[in-house]
């Protein structure tokens, strides 16, 4: 059956589901509450479905790499709006790596909103576009499920595995060597692949494979040595979303308490760890904005070490030794988190736009309402047969890809239920499963909907013969149960 919607639409992909399906979720409230019909879901075809079915919607990207321009300018031609923030944008250490890496022109003129995560990001932006595009500097929805009243409501059922498997004040150690732990990933080629041959970054990821080649085995070990040294404390491994963990399994299946969990987000797993250890990781970061012991690991290399912030935000730790020594003071003087000096806390500020009485959803939503002034389209169709063949093959579901897994209707209707129940939202809305890994979230307190009676006849029938199908192959199994309990 097919519907179409008229009035505020927005698109909303998720390119890793660990990192960002549950903050999108909760973007996802405010735009409802806003009066938007939003349809979320697996970045990879979003675009296609946004032209192939809808007209004049909002459509909020992930990046501005090169190959996006001519994404962005084909939704354009639509008359889609474009939002979009660099998810990436928080860790590069100066603006010419960044300008050459992440940033194209063509692309950013394409947007019509570009958001910022802080000043710092703000103000590199503009030095590239030579101050000819206004930038707003309004966060992430990711910060906003760091604030411990968020996180706790959100992550409920993740924060209750946790607790039950691990308990309290374990050791987190988060790794990112998607280079070493992966056969078929070559960053210099992802470089290439979205953002051209750039001389200046194959130069950079040459200098950069031959350090990460350097620091892993130094990583290892030091995971190694923490494991020997607190044999009775649980140790989480928590590979990125971009590694292979089969790689961790096997070289540490010998570690007898240390455990390797890629599962959640890394919000709760931060929530109830004593100490958080990394080298370079976005998760110093969210670690240090939840108030941890932040820890780098930076032992002695032959190359030179990034600036990075993560890094300038946590306690720098060079060898094995101090290390221990580092861990057994956090527990035994039970520190509940790293002391930032004054320079440490402004850079926190001149990153990060966060407003204690205003979540950055709400102001990033605020803002492209604001700029959005037209009456989107939106075409869709549900069927019953559809449901019922994707429930019959649930168990044969399959991951899209290593950072983006899979995303089950039922698991979309918990996760979203469980956001908005912990929130004071009034209004009304129904979740379709429009394809795998794309929903609709269909705002009935503002409605719009009407059925198309074109095809419709033609639909009812299939449903009915799937029905009939179903009803049959069901009847056909409970006979031969039947048949077989009287043998």
């Amino acid at each position: 059956m097919n519907f179409y919607i008229k009035g505020k639409v927005v698109f909303l992909p998720v390119e890793v589901k660990n990192r960002e399906w549950k903050s999108t979720l909760f973007l996802t409230h405010y735009f409802l509450k806003k009066g938007y019909h939003v349809v979320t879901g697996m970045l990879w075809h979003m675009n296609d479905y946004a032209n192939n079915n809808s007209k004049n919607c909002v459509y909020v990207g992930k990046d501005f790499f090169k190959y996006e321009a001519s994404v962005y300018s084909e939704l354009k031609r639509n008359g889609h709006f474009i939002a979009a923030y660099d998810a990436e944008g928080l860790i590069y250490d100066n603006d010419n790596n960044y300008f050459s890496q992440s940033l194209n022109k063509e692309t950013l003129n394409e947007v019509d909103c570009v958001i910022a995560w802080g000043k710092r990001q703000q103000v590199s932006i503009l030095k590239f576009l030579n101050n000819e595009k206004q930038i707003f500097s309004l966060g992430n929805s990711r910060l906003d499920l760091l604030r411990k009243d968020f996180l706790i409501n959100c992550y409920n059922q993740e924060c209750k595995y946790i607790l039950e498997h691990y308990g309290k004040d374990f050791i987190l150690i988060n790794s990112n060597f998607n280079v070493i732990t992966r056969e078929d990933y070559n960053a210099k080629e992802t470089s290439v692949a979205v953002n051209g041959n750039q001389e200046e970054n194959n130069v950079f990821f040459d200098k950069y494979n031959i350090f990460i080649s350097e620091l892993f085995p130094k990583f290892l070990q030091m995971i190694k040595t923490i494991s020997f040294a607190f044999p009775d404390r649980i140790i989480i491994l928590r590979p990125h979303p971009a590694e292979n963990e089969n790689t961790w399994m096997k070289l540490l299946k010998e570690l007898k308490n240390v455990r390797i969990e890629k599962k959640f987000s890394v919000n709760p797993w931060i929530n109830y760890a004593k100490v958080v250890i990394h080298s370079g990781c976005t998760t110093g970061i969210e670690a240090t904005l939840m108030g941890k012991n932040v820890l780098s690991y930076q032992p002695s290399l032959t190359v030179k070490y990034p600036d990075t912030f993560p890094d300038r935000i946590s306690k720098i730790i060079t060898n094995e030794e101090k290390m221990i020594e580092t861990i057994s003071n956090i527990y035994r003087f039970n520190n509940s988190s790293t002391i930032l000096n004054q320079k440490q806390k402004e850079l926190l500020n001149y990153y990060f736009s966060i407003n204690e009485d205003v979540t950055c959803s709400e102001r990033i939503v605020n803002c492209i309402d604001k700029e959005y002034k037209k009456i989107a389209k939106l075409k869709f169709s549900t069927s019953i047969s559809k449901r019922i063949d994707r429930y019959c093959n649930k168990k044969n579901e399959v991951n899209f890809n290593i950072e983006f897994g899979h995303i089950q209707f039922d698991e979309c209707i918990h996760d979203f239920s469980e956001i908005y129940n912990s929130q004071p939202f009034s209004y009304k809305y129904k979740i379709y499963d429009l394809s795998d890994n794309k929903f609709l979230f269909y705002n009935k307190t503002v409605g719009g909907k009407r059925i198309e009676k074109k095809g419709f006849c033609k639909n009812c029938i299939t449903d009915f013969f799937t029905l009939f199908k179903l009803f049959k192959s069901l009847l056909k199994r409970k006979v031969k149960l039947l048949f077989n309990s009287m043998k």
